[in-house]
This record gives structure tokens, sequence and C-alpha cells, in this order.
């Protein structure tokens, strides 16, 4: 997409306006929640490096045969960008960690914070997925009654249009649901972001873009179902305490 004089991937316009959208959520209510804006700008710029790290180096794992032998390809942002979802999540929750430990602030009021801005920027993410063609569907020619709803007509990577498992709508209306919860029910930050991965880590069920495997599953899917539990168990030891 032409802006002016520059052109921009559609992915990085559906990222860069969620997370525009989540600055104001921040901007907006970190007071609410006891934190000075300044102080939360300061943190967010280490929470976006961890995230973009842990996602950048996460895709490159999952691509390993190419970057092997493109090597030079891993500096190259604008031809073989890219970003493995489930490790740009695991990049802001250990950033989150580090702010709540170096901090001594709780991990409840920062991710009361943190998960409506990251829900915003993760249904914009999975809507430029479906602009951009990525993390797309497995075919499915005869779908039953009962699933066809799940179905449209979308290309992959390679442009290679066929009916398929709508993964991007599906995941980034999720997205969207839970951020509606968690703005309305702050408290429940935690369990909506476990929901949140656990369905992801459902989705891969449906997901026909190349990845690593272990055994008969994709990797994300357990990487996903690791981020629940860790989420999970870390609420659970704040109700301990």
């Amino acid at each position: 997409m032409k802006i002016g004089l520059w052109w921009f991937h559609p992915y990085t316009l559906w990222v860069a306006l969620g997370s525009l959208c989540a600055l104001l959520w921040l901007w907006i209510s970190a007071p609410q929640y006891g934190f000075k804006r300044a102080y939360v700008i300061r943190w967010i710029w280490l929470l976006t490096l961890c995230a973009l790290l842990g996602g950048r180096l996460s895709y490159i794992v999952s691509n390993m045969r190419y970057f092997s032998e493109h090597p030079v390809a891993i500096l190259h942002f604008q031809r073989t960008g890219g970003l493995y979802g489930v490790g740009v999540w695991g990049g802001g929750l250990c950033a989150t960690w580090i702010w709540a430990i170096v901090s001594k602030r709780s991990c409840r009021d920062l991710f009361r914070l943190l998960a409506p801005a990251a829900l915003c920027v993760a249904t914009a993410a999975w809507w430029g997925c479906w602009e951009a063609d990525c993390a797309w569907g497995q075919e499915i020619w005869i779908p039953h009654d009962w699933v066809r709803w799940l179905v449209v007509e979308s290309p992959d990577f390679y442009h290679i249009v066929a009916p398929r498992y709508a993964v991007q709508i599906l995941g980034a209306l999720w997205a969207l649901f839970l951020l509606g919860i968690v703005v309305d029910y702050p408290q429940q930050a935690y369990s909506v972001l476990t929901l949140y991965f656990v369905g992801i880590a459902g989705l891969t069920w449906l997901r026909a873009d190349p990845t690593l495997y272990i055994g008969a599953w994709r990797v994300d899917f357990w990487l996903n179902l690791l981020l629940a539990v860790s989420v999970f168990l870390s609420h659970f030891n704040l109700r301990v305490r």
C-alpha cells in the first residue's frame, strides 16, 4: 500500500494501527493503575524490544532451513521480514515479569494495564495476516454444514486460492472478543490471557503454514499451551501469597 511517497506492507500498517491504539490505551489508563505515564512509556520500550526480538528469533528458528542457506536474509527485514506470534508473546511476557521484579510492582497490576494493549495489537496482527496472506488455514473442499461458516475462499503465501479455514479472521475475532471482556473486567486479565493462548493453540489445528513439529503436533501448539500455563501459574502464585 502506498502512502505519500512510501510503500508499506499491509501487515505493517495493521500492526502500526494496533500499536497506536495500544499506546493510547496505556496513556489514558496508566494513572488509573497508579503508574506515571512517562514511567510506563520507558518500560514499554523494553517490552517492545523484547517482543520484537523474541518474535524475530523464533521466526528465524522456525524457518531455519531457509535462513541456513541464506544467512544474510536474516537482516533483510524488507524482503524477509517476519515475526513468530508466539515468540512475540513470549518476549513480551518475559519483559513484563522483569518489569515486576525490578520495580517491585504487582504482576496483577501490570497485567491489568497491559492485557488490553496486547490484545489490541494481537487483533490488528491477525487481521494484518489476513491482508498479507500469512498464517493461512488448511484447505477444505467439502466442508460439513457445521463448519461451513469457518471456511472462506482465500490464498496462501503462494497466492493459491482455495476454500480454507479462516484462521486469521478467527484469530482476530477471538482477540477482539477477549479485548472487550478484559476492558470491562480488568481483574480477570490473567484468565483472559490464559483463554487467549488456549484458543490460539486450538487454532493451530486448522493452520497450514509451515512450521516445526514435535511429533504429530505443531510446535506453536505446545508453545501457546506453555504460555497459557505460565500465565495461569503466575496468577495462582499471586493468590497464594
